[in-house]
């Protein structure tokens, strides 16, 4: 809509604003538009540990990328289709979608987590079919001996393998937060605390910039 900004009439007048102007925007001046991202995940996306919320990595993203976003980060799920069906109206560009972690924590079996995480993408690509979708694999826990599921690896490339089939772009969450203690909650070494979700956001930047262009 046009705006109101003080034009002149005449020199020997004041300022006055009963005169419409259109925006730079509305005479050929194109204002940037944002890119929408949602980002999808467990707690850890949530931003449990976080002091504040805008300390989660999913906020320092989204001020890094200049974007407009929102967090539908829920702690403690798993990958369940279900949940790439609940949309909102906000119809994102880009979706970045970060589970697994409980998936193998908790899981049945390697088949189970490879059918329910390939059924979730396959779900989302197709609620989704203009969207980016960049799969992030777990990040580094200190508690990765093997379980039900597997190895974590093996986790996380086999998840890396189902993020790729549907056209995603994999980004290796184990590079994301140094492998330290400190950089994580006073729990099992699971969830970053602020430190370490300034290296989670500031490392997925640099891995995502050029495909969130």
């Amino acid at each position: 809509p046009d705006s109101q900004i003080p034009t002149f009439t005449s020199y020997d007048k004041p300022l006055e604003f009963d005169q419409l102007c259109p925006m730079p925007a509305m005479i050929g001046v194109d204002r940037p538009v944002k890119k929408r991202v949602a980002f999808l995940g467990d707690s850890i996306t949530q931003g449990y540990n976080a002091v504040k919320p805008e300390n989660s990595y999913a906020t320092q993203l989204a001020a890094a990328l200049d974007a407009d976003a929102v967090n539908k980060g829920i702690g403690g799920e798993f990958f369940h289709p279900e949940l790439a069906e609940m949309r909102d109206g906000f119809e994102p560009d880009v979706i970045t979608v970060a589970y697994g972690t409980n998936d193998w924590s908790g899981g049945s079996s390697m088949e189970s987590f490879k059918a329910n995480a390939q059924a979730y993408y396959d779900k989302l690509a197709e609620l989704y079919p203009n969207a980016t979708i960049i799969g992030i694999t777990p990040i580094w826990r200190k508690d990765n001996h093997a379980r039900n599921v597997g190895e974590f690896d093996d986790m996380c490339a086999e998840l890396k393998t189902i993020i790729e089939s549907v056209g995603g772009y994999a980004v290796n969450g184990v590079d994301l937060v140094p492998h330290d203690r400190k950089y994580y909650g006073e729990d099992i070494c699971l969830h970053p605390n602020d430190e370490g979700f300034e290296f989670y956001a500031n490392n997925l930047y640099e891995a995502v910039k050029d495909i969130i262009k």
